[in-house]
């Protein structure tokens, strides 16, 4: 299920922790510009990250609507009290599901791929982190930096300032593309409700408990008592119960009862038998498909429907 789409800057962003040389920073980049905002944690506890989030938000603003995963971080009262009195929307992804934070875990790869460079260069990390803020995204869309300030960032390379205008279709429809050719090969699952049977990953039984606030996020319980919440695509529908109560299910067929034994004696007032009819034979009972016919050699192969298979003669050697 693909996000909102923004219509202006700084209305949806994301976060995401990262480590890099054995140092946890924090991102928060903007879903309008793709500007990210970086700052180096000092200590790894929800506070810090709730601190240097109000930091960034002081400063830029605050978003309607601010998604992160399921970390302890951002999952913690601390942080979701932090979101009822700056009045923005939290919403988390569901655990074990990453690819709901496409957006975030691309733009670490990107941060991570230049800071590194940068280390093994000696040079400076910051100075990367700027040249990213002020490449365009194509011909036609400005840079990040342009989009969010909606003026030129200067660097130490030759920049020319102009005032541009807001590209606000350009954008949408970039946007717009980008979320058809990622969704284009994509189906909605079905709803799930509560109390409905089914499998988790690794098809373990469980059974819906309460379908959760975020989309397609669900409470469920396994047989042994665990509670995990889970996306929608962690679940395969639990079809060995239908099975067995299907009506369409095969079932093997009644043998007839035999035939009731006939006397060889006529009873009285009937004429005898003449002599020449003679009673069928036990040969004559045997299946059709059984029998094999005459002219066929023990090599054939002969089919439940008696069609006779001569198998190649090409590797008889």
């Amino acid at each position: 299920m693909p996000h909102e789409i923004p219509v202006r800057p700084w209305q949806i962003v994301a976060t995401d922790i990262f480590n890099l040389n054995r140092h946890n920073y924090l991102l928060i980049v903007d879903s309008y510009s793709k500007y990210s905002f970086i700052r180096k944690l000092r200590e790894f506890s929800s506070k810090e990250v709730t601190d240097l989030t109000k930091q960034i938000f002081a400063e830029q603003g605050v978003p309607e609507r601010l998604i992160s995963d399921n970390g302890p971080h951002f999952s913690s009262q601390h942080f979701k009290e932090f979101a009822k009195a700056w009045d923005f929307e939290h919403i988390t992804s569901s655990p074990k599901y990453p690819q709901s934070n496409g957006m975030q875990e691309r733009c670490i790869q990107t941060i991570k791929r230049a800071m590194k460079k940068a280390i093994l260069s000696n040079r400076d990390v910051y100075t990367s982190l700027l040249c990213l803020r002020l490449i365009p995204m194509d011909h036609v869309i400005p840079s990040p930096g342009e989009l969010l300030f909606n003026r030129k960032l200067v660097s130490n390379l030759p920049t020319k300032c102009t005032n541009n205008n807001a590209r606000k279709e350009e954008i949408q429809d970039r946007l717009l593309d980008r979320q058809w050719l990622q969704g284009k090969h994509a189906k909605d699952l079905s709803k799930l409700s509560t109390g409905q049977e089914q499998n988790t990953r690794k098809w373990t039984p469980a059974v819906v408990k309460h379908i959760y606030t975020e989309p397609r996020s669900y409470i469920i319980e396994t047989p042994t008592g665990l509670v995990l919440h889970r996306n929608r695509r962690h679940f395969k529908e639990d079809v060995s119960n239908k099975a067995l109560t299907s009506p369409h299910s095969t079932s093997l067929p009644h043998s007839e009862p035999p035939p009731p034994n006939i006397p060889n004696t006529p009873p009285a007032g009937t004429p005898n038998t003449p002599s020449n009819i003679c009673t069928p034979s036990k040969a004559t009972l045997t299946p059709a498909h059984k029998t094999q016919p005459s002219g066929i050699t023990p090599t054939e192969t002969i089919t439940r429907s008696g069609r006779v298979v001569n198998p190649p003669q090409k590797y008889n050697l």
